[in-house]
């Protein structure tokens, strides 16, 4: 499976995928494809992506879904490798999500449930936290040494 950063043409294909999972799509524009990796199967079609959003010195980790035939492979793990991967070569000093079905998922990955008070601001301010994902998502966080 070929991990990439997103391209113009992947715009479409990840909007697909977001929708096909029922995830906010919105605010899924051009500026923000840079922020988006993606794994391409056979026939270099998008099966799986993924975002972090940089918010102040932290991220938001974002629109994290694989295709249902190809869920159960690796290919989650895979895409949350090449984002955290790239949150720490960008000094991000930790890793927010918000998810409604998730938390067990992103708990054996080393997520922790907080509070969303909990959240820093720059997080709180993004539209994720403040209107595309509902009040009742779980906020979790991973922070990453400093050493």
């Amino acid at each position: 499976m070929l991990i990439s950063t997103a391209t113009a043409a992947d715009l479409e294909p990840i909007q697909l995928i977001l929708k096909g999972a029922g995830l906010p799509t919105s605010d899924v524009a051009p500026a923000l494809l840079a922020s988006f990796v993606v794994a391409r199967g056979e026939g270099d079609a998008v099966v799986a992506t993924g975002a972090v959003q940089r918010a102040g010195a932290d991220g938001l980790l974002r629109s994290v879904t694989v295709l249902p035939a190809f869920r159960a492979r690796g290919v989650g793990k895979q895409i949350m490798g090449a984002l955290e991967a790239r949150a720490r070569y960008d000094g991000l000093t930790r890793l927010y999500l918000l998810t409604t079905s998730r938390t067990d998922y992103f708990s054996r990955l080393g997520y922790e449930r907080v509070a969303r008070e909990q959240a820093p601001e720059a997080v709180r301010i993004t539209a994720q936290f403040t209107d595309l994902c509902p009040a009742s998502s779980t906020l979790m966080v991973k922070v990453f040494n400093k050493g």
